[in-house]
């Protein structure tokens, strides 16, 4: 991930060009419930540590990973 924030009234050592690795696992599933209906599902989770934790709300809640969960549910119509 790559976070870059400049501002026309900052000082030249304010502005910020940073890059973190991350890793992601995704997986998921789709099952026919008849010939024309399916039910699909989706997981996915990242992780971007040591993103976060040097200001603002992220360091007073002591948070230093960007990543998370998401989890997706589908009706599919049709074949």
């Amino acid at each position: 991930m790559r976070y870059e924030e400049t501002s026309d009234f900052a000082a030249a050592d304010e502005d910020v060009d940073q890059s973190f690795d991350g890793y992601h696992v995704k997986g998921g599933a789709e099952v026919r419930l008849t010939r024309w209906v399916a039910l699909a599902g989706e997981a996915v989770w990242s992780s971007i540590p040591d993103a976060l934790g040097t200001g603002g709300a992220s360091q007073a809640f002591n948070e230093t990973n960007l990543g998370g969960t998401s989890l997706r549910l589908s009706l599919v119509l049709g074949r």
